[in-house]
């Protein structure tokens, strides 16, 4: 808006956001250096973060009915710092009770069909409205929003497909079965 307007205060508010997104992007490259010195050895018990973060988000959306599946997975080691999963999960999950109506389901489950690089795989989905597939791509990309007036930096989604890729995971977005954005985060299992 500032660029189209014109004038010295539209000037002044594009320097400074300039500003503020080149400082943004020095942090999470410089976080990302920092991962990736960590990342040789790093091992989380995913079940245990997931029960954890869901506690905690049962409390924070007392009107979500938050759902753990997964039995069968176990409690699977993953290849990446506790804190770093935590943080990327708990976005999702966040994210999911944020924009879903009343439901959101987190499946835990284990992918071997690759005897090399067997994965984990976390599973957030809601029953809100959801996206189109041709805004994925956008929604990943940095300071990317399609909710304007939700609370939040758009960086979410950016910094937990980071956090996935430093560690040779993967992130990913489809339809929820619930109806509404279902996100898939594969990570090496440990």
């Amino acid at each position: 808006e500032a660029r189209a307007e014109g004038g010295p205060l539209a000037d002044k508010v594009v320097e400074q956001v300039t500003v503020m997104r080149d400082e943004v992007d020095r942090y999470l490259d410089r976080a990302r250096l920092a991962t990736d010195r960590k990342v040789i050895g790093a091992v989380a018990d995913v079940r245990r973060s997931l029960e954890g973060l869901s506690r905690v988000l049962s409390r924070a959306y007392p009107d979500r009915n938050l759902h753990l599946e997964g039995e069968g997975a176990g409690h699977p080691k993953a290849r990446i710092e506790r804190r770093d999963l935590e943080e990327l999960v708990g976005n999702l999950m966040d994210n999911a009770c944020k924009y879903g109506r009343e439901q959101v389901r987190i499946l835990l489950s284990i992918d071997r069909t690759d005897r090399d690089r067997p994965m984990v795989e976390v599973r957030v989905e809601d029953d809100g409205p959801g996206l189109p597939p041709s805004a994925y791509a956008e929604v990943l990309g940095r300071g990317k929003r399609l909710d304007e007036p939700q609370p939040g930096s758009g960086f979410g989604l950016a910094i937990a497909a980071a956090i996935a890729g430093t560690y040779g995971g993967s992130l990913g977005l489809d339809r929820a079965g619930l109806g509404g954005l279902a996100v898939t985060f594969r990570i090496p299992l440990s």
